[in-house]
């Protein structure tokens, strides 16, 4: 602990940085999240000795109240420069995470073709209003691909029991590329299961290679033919007869019950003889 004493007229012309700096010393936690005012009253709270009062002038004046007043008597582009090896990483301590927030819901995540991850929170409000440490809390997963999900009219569904000491977890899919969501509840006095929050959509990708594929592929002497070089034409003369090809292919695979899976162009055409004798 720091063995110097403050008066309450000295800490107010340090900044908060630099009472944060003796309240270190002091051994003092969770200074940063106070106001100023708060963390004066700390320190002088925490002195070994009587504050000074704050009308007497100190003798025994702190190195860091010295170390101020010569900042501000140096330059201004003194003050703004400050060396890397000065400056200091602020503890963990000061700024704690949360373990939770104080919500109810719940957050689906893709981790692969198999796995989901899922974390969530619940309102204390909630645990006690609908008395959840004594009821059985679930997680519901649905298989909603391709349906406008009302809660009711899922592929399937299956439930994994958690309590309320877990805030997250890893879920096994029974299918890859399939859409699912989650619900976050509990079962009612009547056995129905009543739920507190549901999750995005997530859309797990496919476990494999696709299946859809082109059955041919135009190779690249059919694209000079197309372009008619083989006439001693310029490649730019063929363009309107590539135009009119293509969509007469596209009438017809429109039409066609294999439209994703059998687009190709021909590998041979005949020209009308009325272009061939331009």
């Amino acid at each position: 602990m720091n063995s110097k004493s403050y008066s309450k007229n000295e800490l107010e012309k340090l900044t908060k940085v630099q009472l944060l700096e003796i309240g270190k010393g002091m051994n003092l936690k969770g200074l940063s999240i106070l106001k100023k005012a708060d963390i004066i009253d700390k320190l002088l709270d925490n002195s070994n000795t009587t504050p000074i009062n704050a009308e007497k002038k100190s003798t025994d004046t702190p190195k860091i109240i010295e170390k101020s007043r010569k900042k501000s008597q140096a330059p201004s582009s003194e003050i703004a420069y400050t060396s890397p090896k000065s400056m200091k990483t602020p503890d963990h301590e000061m700024f704690p995470i949360p373990f939770i927030y104080n919500d109810t819901s719940i957050t689906a995540l893709i981790k692969d073709p198999e796995w989901l991850y899922t974390y969530w929170s619940i309102k204390e409000e909630n645990i006690q209003f609908f008395n959840l440490r004594k009821r059985r809390i679930l997680l519901r997963i649905y298989d909603i691909t391709d349906i406008n999900f009302n809660g009711e009219n899922a592929h399937y569904q299956y439930d994994i029991d958690v309590t309320l000491n877990i805030y997250n977890w890893y879920i096994k899919v029974p299918e890859a590329n399939r859409s699912y969501c989650i619900d976050l509840g509990y079962i009612d006095e009547m056995g129905q299961f009543v739920t507190l929050a549901r999750s995005n959509i997530v859309l797990v990708p496919r476990n494999g290679v696709s299946d859809k594929y082109d059955e041919q592929w135009m190779t690249v002497e059919e694209l000079i033919k197309l372009s008619g070089a083989y006439k001693g034409r310029l490649q730019t003369s063929g363009s309107f007869e590539i135009e009119q090809m293509l969509a007469e292919r596209m009438k017809m695979v429109i039409s066609s019950e294999a439209f994703l899976s059998s687009w190709s162009l021909p590998s041979s055409l005949d020209f009308p003889s009325s272009m061939d004798n331009k």
